[in-house]
């Protein structure tokens, strides 16, 4: 198995999401044998917002390890960006990504009976 790391192209965003993104992002997109599938990063809203997400192909679950190391390298580029906090959400009823959010350092935080995630700069 090979595993690729590179910044994510507009031609990749069509893997895994079938509309326009409405903000600016900045990612890593995880190729594993040549096949993209999938890839993270931050996304900048509008409102000032810093966000982290994940898009994936429904087989990504079968790469935990390629997709956690994406992941640091995402925690890498926003400690080098020196941002100072960033949301993100875990996929519902989805207690590895809740698991996964917590391991790479965010903490939940319950507003209005939904549950975000928040890295804040120590």
């Amino acid at each position: 198995m090979r595993v690729e790391y590179r910044p994510t192209v507009a031609e990749d965003l069509a893997v895994a999401v079938d509309q326009v993104l409405p903000h600016r992002i900045q990612a890593t997109t995880v190729v594993i044998d040549g096949r993209v599938m999938g890839f993270g990063g931050i996304g900048f809203l509008p409102d000032g917002t810093v966000v982290a997400f994940v898009f994936s192909v429904p087989e990504a679950k079968n790469f935990p390890v390629a997709f956690h190391r994406a992941g640091l390298k995402t925690m890498d580029m926003i400690r080098r960006m020196g941002l100072h906090r960033v949301v993100a959400e875990a996929t519902k009823d989805n207690p590895a990504a809740e698991r996964w959010l917590v391991r790479l350092g965010f903490e939940p935080l319950t507003v209005l009976g939904r549950t975000v995630f928040v890295w804040t700069r120590r």
